[in-house]
């Protein structure tokens, strides 16, 4: 529907949720062999997914709609489960070694308004249904969560002990063992970010709609230390190959080089 796929070892893993129904698949790079597949209840999720290498296994979590699966990536064993909540349908996960990020998606939820959606971080190793208990939002396995913290479109990134969330031109950087929010920014001559972040090296990149770039520090101080701009629609998130930079626009396909 929108989902890119994720590739690891030899496989091509590919997600499908739509209104009709839903699946999640892993095919053979080299011959297109389907591997395994699982189905899935109805309800669309642009969400990619995800391949989580923390310091227990590696695991392909899954988001649509009101349920996030995680899978053993060569059987498609389901490892946990959590139900009940909105998890990430436009955005993606973030990840490091000790924790997975996740976002409810601002929708309804239950009959309730999730305008203002928590943010969770999950511990690796987890089993089972996480579901949270009846009238709570407290997600078995956190580690934390924080309140009004959801991304939005844009999936947030994680570098050095810290996470990175951008919610129209405001950056935001937490702690990542507390999710303690170290600042929150709004970035100069930005406006809505619909791209996801990426980070080279120790910097972040960020890109706008209306083409307007900024080069942040990694860091616990928000620093700009770049900017630039190009005259077209950005939506899809950058991409880095060698020396080259790639942003796909609306109207053309860029790629810049020192």
């Amino acid at each position: 529907t929108a989902s890119s796929p994720a590739i690891l070892d030899g496989k091509v893993f590919v997600q499908s949720f739509g209104e009709e129904g839903g699946w999640l698949a892993c095919f053979e790079a080299k011959s297109g062999k389907e591997l395994w597949r699982v189905t899935r209840e109805a309800g669309s999720s642009w969400a990619t997914p995800f391949l989580w290498k923390n310091q227990e296994r590696t695991e392909l979590v899954a988001s649509g709609f009101n349920l996030i699966t995680s899978h053993e990536p060569d059987t498609g064993k389901e490892l946990w489960r959590l139900g009940g909540v909105m998890g990430p349908m436009m955005s993606s996960f973030a990840a490091d070694r000790e924790h997975l990020y996740l976002g409810q998606a601002a929708a309804f939820a239950g009959g309730r308004s999730m305008m203002n959606p928590p943010l969770y971080a999950l511990a690796p190793g987890c089993k089972g249904d996480l579901s949270p208990a009846e009238g709570t939002i407290e997600v078995k396995g956190q580690l934390w969560s924080q309140k009004t913290a959801s991304p939005a479109m844009a999936s947030p990134v994680a570098a050095d002990g810290l996470l990175y969330v951008a919610m129209e031109n405001l950056l935001t950087c937490r702690d990542a063992e507390s999710g303690e929010q170290l600042y929150k920014e709004r970035v100069p001559g930005l406006v809505t970010i619909a791209a996801s972040l990426i980070i080279v090296g120790d910097k972040i990149l960020l890109l706008d709609e209306e083409g307007h770039a900024a080069i942040v520090q990694v860091g616990p101080d928000f620093e700009v230390v770049g900017k630039g701009a190009l005259e077209d629609v950005f939506w899809s998130t950058q991409a880095v190959a060698g020396n080259a930079l790639l942003l796909r626009g609306t109207k053309s396909l860029y790629c810049l080089r020192k």
